[in-house]
């Protein structure tokens, strides 16, 4: 029996299938080895956008505390509006967190002028007679201090105090911007209270620096009501958007915070233009939700655009991959407070 051997034309087909096989295979390794190399590439993005949330969520879970009520404790300055000291956000947010002192008594106030708090004296040395002034002893000079209603908790301001008087005779604490806007503190008038309590405390301020593109943190560590350059302290790099907004429970408070991406719905700050919504107080804020928008280098990559909240112009860069994501946390300690 005579055995055939492959013909000319068939090692031909069969070289040139391999040829084709070879360089399919190539190609497809090709493709895998780009497409994995990009998805290293993306992974900071990724990575950092969900630590920056998670860094985000425990600031404000922990804030407010005594008589400062969670919901009194963190303030949204929406579109980030001119504020002197405070670098512009360029349609950012920045968000504000108060926190009490983990160990300062808080006073009571008894009477108030433009320009000073009337404490009570206490008793330090406990032999029955006031021997102190109560900012003094708790330390309030040249600090944030919040005051607030004992008797309607949904109020609350924020001073920077200056010096604090040592004589029960004239136990009063002087208020370096009493009546003016100052950077960092929401609201700027006395209130008319008939009694109020004051704390100490910080105010740290977040915000995303525009022509950096880092998350800054910034708090008055040498208390002198001056917002300087040293304060600043970068929490995460490559950070082109911060958009935060508030959901109450109380349209109606059943438990359930409404969305519906409208300016009646239960949030405010997830749509433009945006208000408390109608029979709504400040003690039912349940929720706060963060926006970030994250970016990481990525040569030759197209400027995005992604908008995310009730911001009005998208963000994005050149040679960036930038990824956006959203989430929402409680307020941890809202519920051991009485409404």
């Amino acid at each position: 029996m005579r055995r055939r051997g492959f013909t000319l034309v068939e090692l031909v087909v069969a070289m040139a299938l391999a040829v084709i096989v070879g360089a399919v295979a190539v190609q497809a390794g090709t493709l895998i080895s780009a497409a994995l190399d990009r998805q290293k590439k993306l992974a900071p993005a990724e990575i950092d956008t969900r630590l920056l949330e998670d860094f985000l969520f425990e600031e404000v879970q922990e804030a407010g505390g005594g008589l400062v009520r969670p919901w009194s404790a963190v303030v949204v300055d929406d579109n980030c509006v001119a504020s002197a000291g405070l670098p512009a956000c360029a349609g950012g947010d920045r968000v504000r967190v108060f926190t009490p002192h983990p160990t300062a008594s808080t006073c009571t106030i008894t009477a108030k002028s433009a320009t000073t708090l009337t404490s009570t004296a206490i008793d330090t040395n406990g032999d029955g007679s006031v021997d102190a002034c109560c900012p003094a002893v708790n330390g309030m000079a040249n600090t944030v201090v919040a005051l607030t209603d004992p008797n309607d908790t949904l109020k609350i301001e924020y001073y920077h105090a200056g010096a604090a008087a040592t004589s029960t005779a004239s136990c009063t604490l002087a208020l370096q911007n009493s009546g003016v806007a100052v950077v960092g503190m929401p609201l700027s008038t006395l209130p008319s209270y008939a009694s109020a309590e004051l704390s100490t405390g910080t105010v740290a301020i977040y915000a995303v620096d525009t022509t950096s593109h880092e998350l800054r943190r910034f708090e008055d560590t040498n208390h002198d009501n001056t917002w300087s350059a040293s304060e600043w302290s970068t929490i995460a790099p490559r950070v082109f958007d911060l958009q935060a907004a508030l959901g109450y429970d109380g349209a109606p408070a059943d438990g359930v915070i409404n969305d519906a991406a409208s300016t009646t719905d239960e949030w405010v700050g997830n749509v433009a233009a945006d208000a408390l919504p109608t029979g709504v107080v400040g003690s039912q804020l349940r929720l706060v939700r963060f926006a970030v928008v994250v970016g990481t280098p990525l040569s030759g990559n197209a400027a995005q655009s992604i908008r995310l909240l009730n911001r009005s112009t998208g963000v994005g860069a050149a040679n960036f991959f930038v990824k956006g994501a959203v989430a929402s946390t409680y307020l941890r300690n809202v519920f051991i407070f009485d409404q």
